[in-house]
């Protein structure tokens, strides 16, 4: 009886990591995989980030949304996390 109730709490367990587990993967996948860009863009994004330059940021929404088609030819994935990423900086500064 008691390995029974062992076995139980022992799946239990990695039935609560694995909610948990899908959970982060999910939370992590809205960011933007930064390894699929070059450094030069993130310093731009960060730069326009900082002086709150609206034109800049909305200029590299732009680019990503014009580039989205190639950008998932040649990583497999879309610009998509990436103009998520510039809208909601571009709330946060103050353009919208």
């Amino acid at each position: 009886m008691r390995i029974v109730i062992l076995a139980a709490l022992i799946v239990g367990a990695f039935l609560v990591l694995g909610k948990e587990n899908d959970a982060e993967y999910k939370k992590s996948s809205n960011e933007v995989n930064w390894f699929n860009y070059h450094k030069l863009v993130k310093s731009r994004i960060d730069e326009a980030i900082l002086e709150s330059d609206c034109v800049a940021l909305q200029k590299e929404f732009a680019s990503a949304a014009d580039n989205s088609s190639a950008q998932r030819k040649r990583t497999g994935e879309s610009n998509t996390n990436l103009m998520s990423f510039l809208d909601e900086k571009m709330k946060q500064v103050g353009c919208y």
